[in-house]
């Protein structure tokens, strides 16, 4: 599987290996590959007559045994990083979303685990207009793509600075940390794919991290003026920076009130092993 993977992240793939990729992309390859093989790689691509009489010798019918496998294997992945939301938009949608997906782009990456976030990518706008689809479809996409990231993503786990909090000095953050802002609350939808209950419309920002003990993801909901601070801080900004800056752009006054609610809040970031302590100044 890496190698077609590989044929469709490469820009300048030999010309027999971009055929064969375009004979598993191509929407309308199953019908003429059964007509004639080698006039569809004939037709398509600058091939050499060697490489032309090669693949032209092909059985179709092994070929598009081949294609159906690929196409499977992908649209497996899909599902298993997508189950709620594949559940909530009909089965012609996701076929016709991912022959189209296929296409127009298919994988550029060569890790199947990183599929899933770019077929999002691309229905993304295709389903967010879509009246057969709840109108909190592409939220709940994004968040099962959070979820399954966070599980496999090579992040996390720096070591702590031991260094305490300081105002003038950016705070190491575990980079397994995000903030997502949602419209919808999809994070608190039931895990179980059949269970079609919809989601509160409601502002929604989360810090989203892998817990460093158990090395599960855990979520946090947070006020708008944490997570601008949040954010500020997994920016590199300095303390008091990301504090007066969360409020500037908050439009809200950095007074007693403010800290009072902020200096509770760092340190259970700090417990939580988010923040792992001031960076030692240069």
């Amino acid at each position: 599987m890496s190698d077609e993977l590989d044929a469709y992240a490469s820009d300048a793939a030999p010309p027999p290996l971009a055929a064969f990729a375009g004979m598993l992309r191509e929407r309308g390859a199953a019908t003429q590959l059964r007509a004639d093989v080698r006039a569809f790689f004939a037709e398509r691509y600058d091939l050499s007559p060697r490489d032309l009489d090669s693949l032209g010798q092909l059985d179709p019918a092994r070929l598009l045994v081949y294609r159906d496998m690929v196409h499977s294997r992908l649209r497996r992945v899909i599902r298993d990083w997508l189950p709620r939301t594949l559940r909530r938009v009909s089965k012609s949608s996701f076929r016709i979303t991912f022959a189209a997906f296929m296409e127009a782009r298919a994988p550029r990456t060569r890790y199947l685990r990183c599929v899933p976030a770019e077929f999002a990518e691309f229905a993304a706008p295709r389903w967010q207009g879509d009246p057969e689809a709840p109108d909190y479809i592409v939220d709940l996409m994004h968040h099962e793509i959070l979820l399954e990231d966070l599980r496999f993503a090579p992040l996390g786990g720096e070591p702590m600075t031991g260094n305490p909090m300081a105002l003038d000095r950016p705070m190491r953050v575990d980079s397994s940390a995000q903030v997502v802002r949602y419209a919808f609350a999809v994070h608190e939808l039931p895990q179980d794919p059949d269970d079609d209950t919809a989601p509160a419309r409601r502002d929604t920002r989360l810090l989203a991290y892998r817990d460093r003990a158990s090395h599960r993801v855990r979520l946090l909901d947070l006020t708008d003026r944490a997570a601008a601070v949040v954010e500020r801080l997994i920016a590199g900004e300095p303390v008091q920076a990301a504090l007066t800056g969360a409020c500037a752009q908050l439009g809200q006054a950095l007074d007693d009130e403010f800290l009072a609610a902020m200096v509770p809040f760092l340190a259970d970031l700090e417990d939580r092993e988010v923040l792992l302590g001031a960076e030692t100044g240069s």
